[in-house]
């Protein structure tokens, strides 16, 4: 069966837990859901938590991983950092670690780590930790280099990327601002880890994969995980019961639909994706999702993946984090003749108990926001509240979103039922929604 368009990415969005009533209630759920959650940078993992579930803060994102310790932060999929579910942890170490040693192996020789280097390191950081402390890198870095293991420069995290594949330590708690490390075996203490062979870890992969991104190929999965192609094919030849479908020619699988139909995108609604979100990082040909022509935009070089505005299951722009709305300035028309867009947080709730942030979009013309925004939805879906305008930099007007390249504004307006855009100078207004 060839697929349209529409439906594969209408079935890519309810498993990944974008569509409309697929949302959960727990951010230990989505982590698991997706089998982990890119983590390069952590405020952007714990915000992608926010578009795929109901009723959470950012702080108990950080809670969950904290103090409940459903999900734990390590390298991962492509040897890069990651939420990983701490059930899943030691068979997914088990099946990466492999690779990520591997491909590291030029750079630890240029850095002269060899494995003699690594094994002295391994014991020095496991004794550090054993007393039960969590330490940060360079409380780290000095008990290697007072034990003669150097650690200067970028020696230290690839040691410390060792003692993770290895399984020997993940990251704990945030020390004055740092990343501390502990010991796996402590911090998951009492957490069974079920023997298996290679064989079953790869068929778990597969379907843990298409679980979260079907309907996809080996060719995808590979990207996503970090493993060869080669492997991910045998993978996928040793995994049964799989469903085989096409997009545009092309043989794609996934699991069984599990009640979710193959449909078409229509009225999804508007979700604003963190950096690095898993979604387009999940797949090695993003066309259903990204236009090539603006590949660029959103991929802006040295591994980063910009934050999205995702429009019905399709990249339509980016947008940024504005936590001093007073920064904000006037930078010129915007690819549609405007500045951009902007998304106006919310004050209220006990402190470190607010919500991300609004669910609302707005226009700004570089000088004004409007808050005091309805937050109680996760959708951008449904009409837009009215607020009041305030000035950049009054207290009400801050945590701001900026869209400051829409790639369609007119379907972006559309979808939020906007008729136009209305900036006059000292004050934007929002037009009423349309009935």
């Amino acid at each position: 069966m060839d697929l349209a368009a529409g439906a594969a990415v209408g079935s890519r969005l309810a498993r990944n837990h974008l569509m409309p009533g697929s949302k959960l209630s727990s951010a230990a759920g989505v982590v698991a859901a997706l089998c982990g959650i890119q983590a390069q940078e952590l405020p952007a993992a714990r915000l992608a938590v926010r578009p795929r579930s109901t009723g959470l803060t950012d702080a108990g994102v950080e809670a969950a991983r904290i103090t409940e310790r459903s999900f734990v932060r390590t390298w991962a999929m492509r040897g890069t950092l990651h939420l990983v579910p701490a059930k899943d942890l030691a068979w997914i170490r088990r099946l990466l670690s492999p690779g990520i040693i591997r491909r590291n192996a030029r750079r630890s020789a240029q850095l002269g780590l060899d494995e003699g280097t690594y094994r002295r390191a391994m014991v020095l950081i496991e004794d550090a930790l054993s007393e039960g402390e969590a330490l940060t890198r360079a409380q780290l870095r000095e008990i290697l280099d007072r034990h003669g293991v150097d650690a200067s420069g970028q020696r230290a995290a690839h040691l410390l990327l060792r003692a993770s594949a290895e399984g020997l330590i993940c990251e704990g708690p945030i020390s004055k601002g740092k990343p501390a490390y502990v010991l796996v075996r402590k911090w998951l203490a009492g957490l069974a880890d079920a023997p298996s062979d290679r064989e079953s870890d790869l068929v778990r992969i597969v379907y843990r994969y298409l679980d979260a991104y079907g309907p996809a190929g080996p060719e995808d999965l590979a990207a996503w995980s970090g493993l060869p192609v080669s492997e991910c094919r045998e993978a996928f030849q040793l995994s049964g019961g799989l469903i085989e479908v096409s997009i545009n020619g092309r043989p794609v699988w996934t699991t069984p639909e599990r009640g979710v139909e193959f449909r078409e995108t229509a009225a999804v609604g508007v979700r604003l994706l963190p950096a690095f979100d898993t979604f387009l990082l999940g797949y090695r040909n993003r066309d259903l999702h990204l236009s090539p022509h603006h590949v660029r935009r959103v991929n802006a070089g040295g591994g980063i993946v910009r934050p999205v505005v995702l429009v019905d299951g399709r990249v339509k722009g980016t947008w940024r984090l504005v936590r001093r709305p007073s920064v904000l300035k006037h930078k010129g028309p915007g690819i549609w003749g405007v500045a951009g867009i902007a998304l106006c947080g919310v004050r209220g709730g006990s402190r470190g108990h607010r919500p991300f942030f609004g669910d609302a979009f707005v226009p700004y013309s570089g000088i004004c926001v409007l808050a005091g925004l309805n937050s109680s939805t996760n959708s951008l879906g449904g009409g837009v509240p009215h607020g009041k305008a305030y000035p950049v930099g009054h207290p009400l007007a801050e945590g701001c979103v900026v869209v400051g390249d829409v790639l369609d504004l007119e379907l972006v307006l559309a979808r939020l039922q906007l008729k136009s855009l209305v900036c006059v100078p000292g004050a934007c207004r929002v037009p009423s929604p349309r009935a």
